[in-house]
Order: C-alpha cells, then structure tokens, then sequence
C-alpha cells in the first residue's frame, strides 16, 4: 500500500507537474501570439500612417498653393506673409520655401521674409512640379517635403516647397501602440495569476480553459479583427462591441477609424484634383484618355459606335487681354456650363462625357448610331456654343473650332483616335468656312502637308528663297505713287505656290515666324536701298507684323537694325498691325511701338473696324494712320451701311490727326466716293495687284533690265 500510495503520489506530483508546466506553456503561447498580432497590428497602422502623411502633406500643399498665388500674381507682400503665418501656426510645418518661375527671386517683390535659392540652386523637384504642373511628395525620416506648382488660372507663377515633420504623429502611434502592450501584458499576468491560484485549488483544468476563451475573447479576436480591417481598409465594419468598449482597445479602435475616415476624405479630395479641372470641374485630359480607353473596349464587345467631338475657343489670349484673366476663367467657365448642359435631355444608353482637356479646348465622347448622327450632333454642338456672354458690362461673343470622329469609323485605339481627333480640330480651325468638320482621311494628308510645309520652310528661309511682291499705295486726289505694301510669296519648286494665308500660320505655330520676319524685313531694305536713286525720299514700303512679332522686343531691334545696316531712312519703312493684335499688347509693347515712332518709323492699324476695341481707343494706339478693311469697302457703292461706317471712320481717323487708306478698291467708282469721304490715300486691284520688284520698277519708278 505504501509503495502504491508513493507511486499514486508520484503520479499525483507528476501530473501536478504537467498541468503546472501545460498551463505556463498556455500562458506563454498567448502572450507570444498577443505579440505577434501586435506586430501585425504595428506594420498596418504604419502602413495607414505612411498614406496618411502623404494625404496630409498633399492636402496642404495644394490648400497653400491656391492661397498664395493671388498674393505672388498681385506682388502683394502682406498677403503672401499672411499665408506663411497661417502654415506656420501647424505644428507639422517646419520648412515653407517659395520659388519663382522661371527663376527671378521673388525676395525683389517681397522682401526677406521667405528664405530664398538662386535660380541656379532650385530643387530638380520644384522645377519638374512647376514645367510640368504636378505634384510631388518626398518621403523622408523626419516627414514629408511637398514640391508643387503655383498658378493663377493658365499662368504659371513659380513653386512651392514645404517641409512636414511626423514627430507628432509618431509619438501618438508609438503611446497608443505602448498603452496596447501594457494592457496585453496586464491581461497575461492577470489570466497567469489567476489561473496558478485556481490549480492550487484544484480548478486548474477548468480555468485554463477559461484562460484561453478569455484572452482569446478580450484580447486576441479584437486584435485580429482589427488587424484584418486596417488590411483590408474596412475598419467601418468593425463590430460595435469592439468600437464600444471603454477601454484602450476600444478607444483605439476608434481612434483608427476616426484617422480612416480623414484619410479617406483626403484622399479623394486628392483623387479629384488629379482628375478634374479645377476652374470647370469637369473631367481632365488624364480622365479624358483613361475613358476613351474604356470606351474602346466596352464598345468594341457590344460591336457600338462612339463619337470623340472637341471644341477650341478661339482666340482666347486676346479675350484675356480684354477682360482680364479673371473675366477670362469666367469665360471658360461658362463655356463649361454650355457644353456639359448641352446634351442633357438626349436619352442614351451610355452617359455623355465632357471634360477639359486643354486650357482653351474641350472634349465630349458620347454614344451614337452612325456617322450621319455624328454629323448632326456636331453642328448642334457647333450652333449651340456659338453665342455671346456679357462679362463686366461687355459682350463677348464665343467663337470657336469644332471637330469629331466617330469610333471604329475613324481609329480603333487611342493612339490613332486622339491623333485624328486632333487633326480634324486643327483642320476645322483652319477651315475658312468656321463650320463643324468631321474627320476624313484627307486630313492627314493635310497634316502631313504641314509638316512638310515646316521642313521646307527652314530650308527656304535659310536660302532666303521667300520672293516679295509690292501693290502700290496712291494718293486718292492725286493718283501718285505715294509708295508700296510689301507682300510674302513663296514659290516652291515641287509644291507650287504656297499662299501666305497657309504658310504664316504655320510659321507662326512652330516658331518660325520671327526668322521669316528678319528675312522679310531684309529683304524689303534692301529692295528700298536699290530703289533710293528711282524713287523720291518720300516714297515708303508698308511691311505687316504679326502679333508675335509684337510681342518680342528683339524684332523692334533686328528692324532698327537692318534700316541702318542699309543706310535708308527709318520714315521710308512703314509698319502695319492689325487692331486686333493691339488687343494682346502690354505697356512693353506700347513703349517699343512709341520707340519707333521716335526713331522715324510709322505706323498703321490695319484691318481697322474688325477688332474688338471701341472707336474712341483710337485716340490712344501710337498710330499715324488707319487702313480701312476692304470688307467695308468691296459693296459700298450699294450697301448703305457701309457708306456710314467708313465715313464715321474717316471722320473720327482725320479729327484724330490720322491718315486714312482705303483698301481693297476694286472700281473706279469705289475710289471716287472714298475720296469725296475723305480717305487720303487708296489701294486695289482697281489700280493695280500685286507684283514682283522688276515689275513694280518698271511701271512706276521708270527702271527696266
């Protein structure tokens, strides 16, 4: 019996010893899966954290960027330091740098309040976000760093820098994530203690099983649902008894899903910007690309037809000089308003879709059934927008291009769609008929010819091949030769005769227009210097200037130039400008204009009556004299509407001290109702075309081979 009840006892000590050790295994076993949950747990909210810094530093950066750029746009030095009071008063914000754009220091303008790099030093980053007006945050250890742009409407005004720390956010992650150990700890200990003061009462069995549904109740299944909601970004649906808990577990589960929620927010306030324009709200060349790319798809499967229309406002840096950049974004903004109004009550089985996908351009895709539908809605569109706002007291009529294709008609992916979209926009833009153009596999024979017309005219231009033709300018009592317009031809030997009308625009919109100002401006000095001994001192050569040439100071210097390399007189070259290019001049303008005047030249507002300028702005254009549009001049003789108008115009031209040249006479009887009106001198094919050097001097100056 002894001997049994030793090994009963044996027995006894060892299962004792067994449930001792199993019930510390347990223990350990919890306390290592708490941890390794917890570390789950950290990664996750580091992960939350990392997106949410970059939200935040976005957020701001953006908010600061609109801020700003009225302060920068208005050189307003108080403004500016409100908004850099404002973003210093966070506590995040530890560095603000503003930068100008291209590169001029912005401490001239407002003082040395921001800290200021040469142009020379400016981050690659500011400089990329500011070309390419995008944003972009940097991660470093101690936060973020934000480079983006600042713009005031389509200009672009320079960059933004601003540094962010994460001290703060950290230290509140590491306290949550310690309070969450100790109470992980506290609970072990507790079930342990608890647990070993239950064996030695013989409940040990029991409560160890008791243990594991506590912990695992408490502690492990909150955790893991957590865990699992911050990974799959769900931690709405986390169960009430979690969020409701009154302690720190669930007071930091709903510290989580408070920090969810604004990042959530953020984010998608992110999102829209990147996608939608932020002047019209609408969808942006991004969402524009992304959904014609969907499109193709979807329609491809359903074997459907789409249309692709764009719509370019014309001229829209003259309608920002007339009504003020501001004015100008309430222009486009009400376009917007027509275009996305436009094809609300069509009933489809797909959504129009209208986005902004240029500063002067917009894009519609909508489902349609053929192409002759097309058609008609294009004309629509085109009638439709084709009105007139009143903006600051003036009316302001829309003009503007409008083109479309149809898909797979016309391209069956993006790559070939958007380049024939755009062909058929630069096609309808140039089309003399301003009516809707449907794309055509004809226009990219016109595209192409373009970029031939470019080839070639580096090389004529280079070979000084451009010809100039003289019509000659007389006076009207008289009929003498008073003097000449010098006019661009271009004689191709494979192409032919290239009108001007085709081959300045071109010029003009890919930067050649100011070496073929240079050439012409040559060679009609030099034409004038061969006539100096044929012609009298008084006799003049007009030559037009386009509004780039306007608008670069370099040109009025090459012409200073050339007159004085030629030894002619700077009163024997005259120049012209249409009054519609007055529109887009600024005071440096004007003061180069009044430069010339100055030094001999002078100068005549072409085309006058077509522009958007009142009669009573003429007092102030540094002109000598008007060239009344041959538009009011070809059925006057008939159209008593016109007799008014040219006889208003040389009345106000002549008490204004103005000379007057009538263009465009083509009859006799034109040129005696303009002299009995006044104009002082005329021009036309009444009294003669245009025509080579050789010819002119030989009719009019007396020279011949």
């Amino acid at each position: 019996m002894k001997v049994k009840a030793k090994y009963d006892l044996l027995l006894a000590a060892a299962v004792s010893l067994l449930v001792v050790l199993f019930t510390l295994i347990s223990a350990i076993f919890m306390v290592s899966e708490a941890s390794s949950l917890l570390k789950s747990l950290d990664r996750s909210l580091e992960e939350n954290f990392l997106i949410s810094e970059t939200a935040d530093a976005m957020f701001i950066g953006v908010e600061a960027a609109k801020l700003s750029s009225v302060a920068i746009y208005n050189y307003d030095k108080k403004g500016l330091n409100d908004v850099i009071d404002i973003l210093k008063s966070r506590n995040d914000v530890i560095d603000i740098r503003f930068f100008s754009f291209p590169g001029d220091p912005i401490a001239s303008f407002f003082g040395d309040s921001v800290f200021i790099l040469d142009s020379e030093s400016i981050p690659l980053a500011i400089r990329t976000a500011v070309s390419r007006g995008s944003i972009h945050v940097e991660d470093r250890s101690y936060g973020r760093i934000y480079y983006g742009p600042v713009t005031y409407g389509l200009e672009k005004l320079g960059g933004i820098q601003i540094t962010l720390t994460n001290v703060s956010n950290r230290q509140t992650l590491a306290l949550s994530s310690l309070a969450l150990a100790k109470e992980i700890k506290a609970s072990a200990t507790y079930v342990i203690v608890l647990g070993a003061l239950l064996f030695f009462l013989v409940l040990l069995p029991l409560l160890i099983l008791i243990q594991n549904k506590l912990v695992a109740k408490l502690i492990l299944k909150p955790l893991g649902m957590m865990s699992s909601h911050i990974h799959n970004n769900t931690l709405e649906k986390l169960p009430d008894e979690i969020i409701k808990r009154d302690d720190e577990i669930g007071h930091f589960a709903l510290e989580m899903l408070s920090l969810t929620q604004r990042w959530r927010t953020r984010q998608e306030e992110v999102e829209h910007q990147a996608f939608h324009d932020p002047l019209t709200g609408l969808p942006n060349r991004t969402f524009m690309r992304t959904k014609i790319e969907e499109w193709v798809e979807i329609f491809s499967a359903k074997n459907m037809k789409f249309a692709i229309m764009v719509i370019r406002v014309d001229g829209m840096s003259q309608t920002n000089q007339l009504l003020g950049h501001l004015n100008g974004d309430i222009f486009l903004f009400q376009v917007a308003g027509i275009l996305n109004n436009i094809l609300g009550n069509k009933q489809r089985h797909t959504e129009p879709v209208v986005g902004r996908t240029q500063g002067d351009e917009f894009t519609i895709l909508l489902p349609i059934d053929s192409i002759a539908e097309a058609n008609v809605v294009g004309k629509y569109i085109k009638e439709a927008v084709t009105t007139e706002f009143n903006i600051d007291k003036i009316n302001v009529k829309v003009r503007a291009s409008v083109a479309g294709l149809v898909y797979p008609d016309h391209g069956l992916d993006i790559t070939e769609l958007i380049r024939n979209s755009e062909t058929a926009i630069l096609f309808s833009k140039r089309s003399a008929t301003k009516a809707f153009h449907l794309f055509i596999k004809g226009m990219s024979k016109s595209r192409d010819r373009e970029a031939l017309i470019v080839s070639e005219l580096e090389k004529c231009i280079a070979e000084r091949a451009i010809e100039m033709y003289y019509q000659p300018v007389l006076d009207l009592k008289t009929l003498e030769i008073t003097g000449a317009e010098a006019l661009a031809r271009w004689i191709h030997p494979t192409l032919g005769f290239v009108p001007p009308d085709e081959f300045i625009p071109i010029a003009e919109a890919n930067g050649l227009i100011l070496p073929l100002s240079y050439l012409i401006t040559d060679l009609v000095c030099d034409q004038r210097l061969s006539w100096r001994s044929a012609a009298s001192d008084d006799f003049t050569i007009a030559i037009n200037i386009s509004p780039v040439q306007l608008t670069n100071s370099v040109y009025y210097n090459k012409l200073v130039e050339s007159v004085y390399t030629h030894s002619i007189l700077p009163r024997q070259i005259e120049i012209e400008i249409t009054e519609t290019a007055f529109l887009g001049a600024d005071d440096e303008v004007f003061e180069c204009l009044h430069y010339l005047r100055n030094e001999g030249f002078r100068i005549w507002l072409d085309d006058f009556g077509t522009g958007f300028s009142s009669l009573s702005h003429l007092q102030n254009y540094p002109v000598d004299g008007i060239k009344i549009d041959r538009s009011f001049v070809i059925d006057i003789e008939s159209n008593a509407t016109n007799m008014t108008l040219v006889s208003a115009l040389v009345d106000l031209g002549s008490k204004l001290g103005k000379e007057i040249v009538a263009e465009g006479i083509e009859t006799n009887l034109q040129s005696i109702i303009l002299q009995r009106l006044g104009a002082h001198y005329a021009q036309g094919y009444h009294f003669d075309k245009p025509m080579t050097a050789s010819a002119f001097e030989e009719k009019y100056l007396g020279l011949s081979e």
